[in-house]
């Protein structure tokens, strides 16, 4: 998928409150970062949470590619 558009990484309220998971949960945050690259880019975009502080990693990082 080469290299993503748009990254953020960022402490994450949702995984805080959801508590441990095996698989990432920040679902709202995905949907509008989508929705802001989408409109940053000019272009549809796909946006992945690549790690997730409820599975264990120290922040959640979010990454957008062209669709």
């Amino acid at each position: 998928l080469g290299v993503p558009a748009l990254r953020v990484e960022t402490s994450e309220a949702f995984a805080e409150a959801y508590g441990a998971s095996a698989v990432p949960v920040c679902h709202l945050t995905r949907g509008v970062l989508k929705s802001l690259a989408t409109l940053t880019l000019g272009r549809p975009a796909r946006v992945v949470e690549a790690q997730c502080a409820a599975t264990g990693a120290d922040h959640c990082r979010f990454e957008a590619r062209l669709e």
